[in-house]
């Protein structure tokens, strides 16, 4: 059996490159001790709160990033299908999504509304459904949306469900229409790569 994002959170920190993160820290040492000369504060105090701050908030946010990160392994784990296809990288264009018009108008956007409009995903095809795992690059960073489960008929996990209404070709692409609770419209996901494999899972299961 194939094993996926195994990563532990202090192996995913060191993949984070932290080099980038002792820059930004140097940076905002050398602001803060601006601010604080203009300021007329202890300067001895701004830095220390800078040095205790920064680093929090960096593993804060790199925290965030790895539990998103780990849905997708948990989702691998809870199919338990030693089949189980793995794709990486697989390149996405989405068309028509709606993430403003929420089905339920009266409340605030739920915490776990799921997030589709990033430019790539790894895809995990087992039974009827295709985990969708997205990710994008913004500026140098990497961002991971959370695992989603699109299944022609039933789930296998506890991820968030969508429905995979209908699917097509269209050139060398293979086009599925998304219905999703969480949203009143539906949507198209454009899968750009790994035609033959998606075309194949998609057939079988039709």
């Amino acid at each position: 059996m194939v094993d996926f994002r195994k990563e532990t959170f202090l192996q995913f920190v060191l993949q984070a490159k932290p080099f980038r993160f002792i820059i930004s820290l140097w940076f905002a040492l050398i602001v803060g001790v601006v601010i604080c000369l203009f300021l007329g504060w202890d300067t001895y105090m701004g830095i220390l709160f800078l040095i205790i701050a920064f680093p929090l908030a960096y593993l804060a946010q790199v925290r965030i990033k790895y539990v998103f990160y780990a849905s997708g392994r948990k989702a691998f784990l809870e199919l338990n299908d030693s089949h189980a296809i793995v794709l990486n990288d697989v390149d996405l264009y989405i068309r028509g999504f709606d993430g403003v018009s929420l089905n339920d108008k009266s409340k605030i956007v739920p915490r776990r509304t799921p997030f589709y409009q990033l430019s790539k995903a790894d895809l995990i095809l087992s039974g009827c459904s295709i985990i969708l795992m997205g990710k994008d690059r913004l500026m140098g960073w990497d961002l991971y949306a959370p695992a989603i489960e699109m299944s022609l008929s039933a789930y296998s996990t506890n991820a968030h469900r969508a429905c995979i209404t209908k699917w097509y070709e269209e050139r060398d692409r293979i086009i599925v229409e998304i219905h999703d609770a969480h949203f009143i419209k539906p949507f198209k996901i454009e899968f750009k790569n790994c035609f033959a494999e998606i075309k194949g899972f998609l057939s079988v299961n039709r």
